[in-house]
């Protein structure tokens, strides 16, 4: 190889070592109208699920005793720990709600297993067909919306809803590629 080759030679394989480099960097996300209203759903979601729990969380801080009455209603836990799930329980729900306005971690995640342990509770509640108060704001809230039942719906609407916020974190900015109407954008 001469001296004019091996210039000609480097220049080309920078080229590919560029294109190499950010071939393996860039991941294809959505841009356009689905990212946009994405965008806009998640900021709708995290503040609705975060104030909700902040709001649930803090009438039953105000209340220990009726929400301790509701827990016993169920019959799942020993009569000791009540009072400690009556005041720990909604405290955690408040923590979690203020941790989702502000993103801190773990908070969603809080969030997620609360639901789950509140749609588990709802379903022994509907299987063992008790007519009682949920629990899940006040004996007034559940009588003008009904049932556990609906209650137990409600908590499924809301634990889709951090479904997708969890999604949505996990997989920022990088979507499915899909062709047709929406734009892709190769590069970040």
């Amino acid at each position: 190889m001469t001296d004019t080759d091996t210039r000609e030679a480097m220049p080309q394989a920078a080229t590919m070592a560029v294109t190499a480099a950010a071939d393996k960097e860039t991941k294809p996300r959505l841009i356009g109208k689905w990212e946009g209203f994405s965008s806009f759903l998640s900021l709708f979601l995290k503040w609705g699920l975060a104030l909700l729990f902040i709001f649930a969380g803090a009438l039953k801080l105000k209340d220990p005793r009726a929400f301790a009455q509701a827990i016993g209603q169920y019959g799942l836990v020993p009569d000791g720990i009540i009072p400690v799930l009556a005041l720990g329980l909604p405290a955690v729900e408040v923590l979690a709600g203020l941790g989702l306005l502000f993103n801190l971690r773990y908070s969603l995640g809080a969030i997620l297993i609360m639901l789950l342990l509140f749609i588990g509770v709802l379903g022994y509640a509907i299987a063992a067909d008790l007519d009682i108060d949920c629990g899940c704001f006040t004996a007034a809230d559940l009588a003008a919306r009904g049932s556990v039942k609906a209650a137990f719906f409600q908590d499924l609407g809301f634990l889709a809803a951090a479904l997708f916020l969890r999604w949505r974190r996990r997989g920022r900015g990088q979507g499915p590629v899909i062709s047709g109407q929406w734009s892709v954008v190769s590069k970040k």
